[in-house]
C-alpha cells in the first residue's frame, strides 16, 4: 500500500478506536482471517490471530452491555481514556512497521491523538446525554447502537477502501473539531453540576440571584420577581450559553452575554403553551413550549445547578397554571 493509502486507512481506524476499540480490532481481525480484504501490511495479520480475536471478542461483549446502561457507560469510558488511544497507537505500529521510521512515529502520534479526540467527544457527549436528556435511557441505547454501527462501517471501509474511508473520516473529524468548543463549554458545566450537587446538600440558594447592571438595564431598570442563573438550550441565538432566567407577572426573560454585549430573549406568558419541571440527578430543568413566529410551536430548555433548587421550584410553581409534567 502507498503512504497515502496507509495514512487514509489509519484516520478512520483511529476515529473508530476512540469510540469502540474492540469492534475495531474484531472487524480488522475477522476480515483478514476470512479473506475479505487483501493487500494489508503483513504486520496487521497479528490482529487475526485466535488469542487476539478471543480477548477482543470478550471485551466487546462486556462493552456492548456496559455501553447501554446509564452511568455504567460513563465509568467504562473513564477507564478507557488511556486504553483507546494506546490501542489505536498499537494498531498504527502494526500498520506503519516496515515503512520510513519518521512515518512510523508520525503515524503513531497522529493515531493516538485522533483516537483521544474521538474518545473525549464520545465520553463527554454520553455523559451530557445521561445527565440532561429528557429520554436518558432511550437516548443512551440508541446512541450506543449508532456508535457501534458507525465504528463497524468506518473500520471495514478503512481496510477495504482506504481513500474513500479516509475522506469520510476527515469530514467527521472536522465536524468533531467544529463542535469541540461547545462540547468543552458543556463539559465545564457538567463538572460544575457535580460540585454544586454536593454543595446543594449543605446549602441552597433561596433568594433571587443578583442580575448584572447591564442586564437590569435591558429589563427597563425593573427588578423581576424571580431571577436564577442557568444555561439555555435551543434558545434562539443563545443555545448553550450561560445567563439569567427572570420572571415577572406576564413575561419570561433570558439575559446573557454574547460578543461582550448583553442580549435579551423573552416571551410573553400568553405565548406559553406548556411548561415542565424535571428533576435530574445533577441538575434541574424547566422545559417550555411556546408559540413563536407564525404561531409555530417551539421548545426551549433551561438547565439549573442543584443548589438553585428552591428558586427553580418557586419558578415552576409560578407556572403551575400551565399543565406540568
Amino acid at each position: 500500500m502507498s503512504t497515502l493509502e496507509l495514512l487514509s486507512m489509519m484516520l478512520p481506524i483511529s476515529l473508530a478506536s476512540g469510540m469502540n476499540l474492540y469492534i475495531t480490532v474484531l472487524t480488522i481481525g475477522i476480515s483478514i482471517r476470512a479473506g475479505w480484504v487483501e493487500g494489508l501490511p503483513e504486520e496487521m495479520k497479528v490482529l487475526s490471530t485466535l488469542p487476539v480475536l478471543i480477548i477482543s471478542g470478550i471485551l466487546f461483549v462486556l462493552q456492548f452491555f456496559a455501553d447501554k446502561i446509564q452511568f455504567v457507560d460513563n465509568i467504562w469510558d473513564s477507564i478507557h481514556t488511556l486504553i483507546r488511544p494506546i490501542g489505536a497507537a498499537l494498531i498504527a505500529i502494526a500498520v506503519f512497521t516496515g515503512t520510513n521510521p519518521a512515518l512510523l512515529i508520525i503515524g503513531v502520534l497522529l493515531s493516538g491523538s485522533i483516537s483521544l479526540v474521538s474518545h473525549s467527544s464520545k465520553a463527554t457527549t454520553r455523559m451530557l446525554i445521561n445527565v440532561m436528556s429528557p429520554f436518558e435511557s432511550f437516548s443512551n441505547k440508541t446512541i450506543s447502537v449508532v456508535e457501534d454501527g458507525l465504528v463497524l462501517f468506518l473500520t471495514y471501509f478503512a481496510i477495504k477502501y482506504p481513500l474513500i474511508a479516509g475522506t469520510l473520516a476527515l469530514c467527521l473529524l472536522l465536524l468533531i473539531l467544529f463542535f469541540t468548543p461547545r462540547i468543552v463549554r458543556w463539559s465545564f458545566f457538567l463538572f460544575k453540576s457535580i460540585f454544586y450537587r454536593f454543595k446543594g446538600v449543605i446549602k441552597k440558594i433561596e433568594n433571587n440571584e443578583t442580575l448584572p447592571q447591564s442586564h437590569i438595564i435591558m429589563l427597563g431598570n425593573k427588578l423581576p420577581e424571580i431571577t436564577i442563573s442557568c444555561r439555555g438550550q435551543n434558545v434562539k441565538g443563545a443555545h448553550g450559553r450561560d445567563g439569567y432566567l427572570s420572571y415577572d407577572s406576564d413575561r419570561l426573560f433570558f439575559t446573557y452575554n454574547k460578543w461582550f454585549k448583553p442580549r435579551l430573549w423573552h416571551i410573553n406568558r400568553d405565548r406559553i403553551v406548556s411548561s415542565y419541571f424535571k428533576q435530574h440527578l445533577l441538575v434541574d430543568i424547566i422545559e417550555i413550549i411556546y408559540r413563536g413566529e407564525k404561531n409555530k410551536e417551539r421548545k426551549v430548555r433551561f438547565v439549573f445547578l442543584k443548589d438553585r433548587s428552591p428558586l427553580v421550584e418557586r419558578l415552576a410553581s409560578k407556572l403551575s397554571s400551565i399543565p406540568a409534567k
